[in-house]
């Protein structure tokens, strides 16, 4: 039996069989549900049964150091929620005196969220490690 073959960009599988190889089978069920394909073969019934799929788990960091050595994640993204809040509602919802309200808006930059790191200054601290420890990369 020939069949043509394609190099796919195809991770987390070692083979695709696809419409060719489904032709050479004939008249064939497939059970979607079940995962199973069965069909006629030299005067018997075959039936193919795929794995039956897991529920997803959380990957440790030995599972993606893994990956990316065995160049197995092509793309990777992170998702987080951030629930967000009008900033001028969230300050002034609560019923303040209007000296202190005003005060409040006047300096509002100083109780804004931070958007970046803060500057660089001539005098930095550092956080001593036990000895024999490495830094958490």
């Amino acid at each position: 039996m020939e069949l043509p073959v394609y190099l796919l960009p195809v991770t987390g599988a070692d083979l695709v069989l696809g419409a060719p190889w489904l032709a050479t089978l004939g008249p064939h069920i497939a059970d979607y549900s079940a995962l199973s394909l069965k069909f006629y073969l030299d005067g018997k019934f075959v039936t193919l049964h795929g794995d039956k799929p897991t529920l997803p788990v959380t990957a440790q960091f030995h599972h993606i150091m893994r990956l990316s050595r065995n160049q197995g994640i092509d793309e990777c993204y992170t998702i987080s929620f951030h629930e967000m809040q009008d900033e001028t509602t969230a300050l002034f919802d609560v019923h303040l005196p209007p000296e202190l309200s005003a005060l409040l808006a006047q300096y509002a930059h100083v109780f804004a969220a931070p958007s970046g790191l803060p500057p660089l200054r001539m005098q930095d601290h550092s956080i001593p490690l036990l000895q024999g420890s490495n830094a958490v990369k």
